[in-house]
């Protein structure tokens, strides 16, 4: 789930001084994994033992325009898949939506729509250093992050209802020539 790198990143950002805060959106237990309880109290105790509660905040299950007004307010996101980013995961697609500044793990399969530097910053994988060293990197850098952020509004446009509408009329009109010819 990666939310321990989460937590390593926002100790070494706050341990240099970096005014960090880590904003958990959503609930912490779903019904789909009987694991996400188990695995809740041990973030949970992670944040305790690491004394970072009071920069870890949690909005708990919320409306979708909570969710929204919570990626506003937010500088950046960070999602640090451990398998890799995907364009199978929803967070990606609201953070991109949103137009987010978006640090991410690097795919396993190379994904030409994914461009480092121009709709996000791609990191290895369980690695709280790099992570860490790149979100300094944007708190550091507004232009950046606005950049990041355009990208990722550019990207979340290739995902719009009206172009995946076009691509699909695209397909059947493409399989209807084919099937004249023969």
């Amino acid at each position: 789930k990666g939310v321990e790198t989460l937590l390593d990143a926002l100790a070494q950002l706050r341990q240099e001084g970096i005014p960090a805060h880590l904003l958990l959106i959503g609930g912490q237990t779903g019904s789909s994994d009987p694991t996400n309880r188990a695995y809740a109290a041990e973030i949970g105790a992670r944040i305790a033992a690491a004394n970072l509660g009071r920069f870890v905040h949690r909005t708990g299950f919320t409306t979708p325009d909570e969710i929204s007004a919570a990626l506003l307010a937010c500088d950046a996101c960070a999602l640090p898949y451990r398998d890799g980013v995907s364009l199978r995961r929803g967070t990606l697609h609201a953070a991109l939506a949103h137009g987010q500044a978006i640090i991410t793990t690097t795919p396993q399969t190379p994904a030409e729509r994914f461009r480092d530097g121009e709709n996000l910053l791609l990191v290895a994988a369980d690695a709280p250093a790099e992570l860490a060293e790149a979100l300094r990197n944007l708190w550091r850098a507004p232009e950046l992050r606005a950049h990041l952020g355009q990208g990722a509004k550019q990207l979340a446009a290739e995902f719009s209802w009206n172009r995946i509408a076009a691509h699909t009329a695209g397909f059947f009109r493409q399989l209807l020539g084919h099937s004249d010819r023969a």
